[in-house]
């Protein structure tokens, strides 16, 4: 049974005997509490779980669009012609405001190998996009990083807009109050 809050003022001494009610639903004699039946809590429930699915749904797929981006984007530079990577798994993301530049950006993990190249181990890689406008980003950092065994700062290094229970891992350097500084086109 679901339990909502109920004080139970104002009733008088002899109601206590018999079970209390409020809004047809019976209410707990030791907590005052009120007790909803299943069949009418599991709508909600069903509700609340449904849009939870949603929302993980889009997460994953905005992650994947990131690391696609990113990836292409670290492909598409000509430094890296002989050290392409090809995606295998997005993991997370983290979308934020970049008030240096007054742009969406976002910090994103995903796992990535050689394209092409000899069979190699996969690595998880750290990202740095920013919305430049009409569909564009530009990749202001992408290397490898480690996944550490601890927490909190360790997974971070001192950024300031994502959280360590994302579990982004970040790159030790090239970070200002969450995001490097950069230059816009």
């Amino acid at each position: 049974m679901n339990i909502c809050d109920y004080t139970g003022e104002g009733e008088s001494e002899g109601e206590s005997e018999r079970p209390r009610r409020w809004m047809g639903y019976e209410i707990d004699q030791e907590t005052g509490r009120l007790l909803i039946p299943e069949e009418h809590a599991s709508d909600s429930e069903q509700r609340r779980n449904r849009e939870q699915e949603e929302c993980e749904a889009r997460m994953n797929e905005q992650n994947l669009e990131l690391a696609e981006i990113a990836v292409k984007l670290y492909n598409k530079a000509p430094e890296n012609k002989d050290k392409e990577l090809e995606l295998v798994d997005a993991l997370n993301s983290c979308p934020f405001m970049a008030f240096l530049v007054l742009r969406l950006a976002y910090h994103l993990n995903f796992t990535a190998k050689p394209k092409d190249g000899p069979d190699v181990e996969t690595k998880r890689y750290f990202a740095e996009l920013v919305d430049v406008g009409n569909g564009e980003h530009e990749l202001t950092k992408i290397c490898p990083v480690e996944p550490k065994a601890n927490s909190g700062d360790e997974i971070t290094y001192g950024c300031r807009v994502c959280h360590p229970e994302q579990e982004i891992y970040h790159p030790n350097e090239d970070f200002v109050a969450g995001y490097r500084m950069m230059t816009m086109k």
